[in-house]
């Protein structure tokens, strides 16, 4: 018995050894992920309505190289109350902007992280569509052997801001 014991904790060392997870994986080069990206409800409002402010983002990233491909999106635009959820607002619309990407270093964020940058043109959805200017940062993870990626708003642009993109 203590043979077959002495065995399988030597197959299980074994296995550990040579099978352990990477937490961080490397930025993909091909594919498309889709995302969703949700806004925290703004802090210490005291005027309200507040309109105009970012609610969720949901959208695709394509990437075409480990360092760029385009995002496309929809920002959902809402006017926050003192009673009940958030009504619509609008919406501000982006397809196919371009976007880099760069490895993050330990003085802008940390080993295996990136950073995506994209911009370009976009519009609100008002009556009539109104023509803006898009930019939007965000630190990403690549994590589940880059089948997710996880993203963070860098509160330039849009602000505050959190999700995942999954392949």
């Amino acid at each position: 018995m203590r043979h077959s014991f002495m065995h399988l904790i030597a197959g299980l060392v074994s296995c550990f050894a040579f099978h352990s997870a990477h937490a961080i994986s490397t930025i993909p080069s091909s594919g498309t992920c889709a995302y969703l990206i949700t806004q925290p409800v703004p802090l210490g409002i005291t005027n309200f309505p507040f309109t105009g402010t970012g609610y969720n983002v949901m959208g695709t990233l394509t990437f075409t190289s480990g360092s760029a491909g385009t995002m496309s999106g929809v920002f959902v635009n809402v006017t926050y109350k003192t009673s009940d959820s958030p009504s619509y607002e609008h919406s501000v619309i982006f397809t196919n902007l371009p976007f880099t990407v760069s490895s993050m270093t330990t003085s802008n964020g940390f080993s295996g992280g990136y950073i995506l940058s994209a911009s370009g043109n976009a519009f609100k959805t008002t009556a009539p569509n109104t023509p803006i200017s898009a930019s939007l940062i965000f630190n990403v993870a690549s994590v589940n052997s880059g089948k997710t990626l996880m993203m963070q708003f860098t509160g330039s642009g849009p602000g505050a801001g959190s999700g995942v993109c999954q392949f």
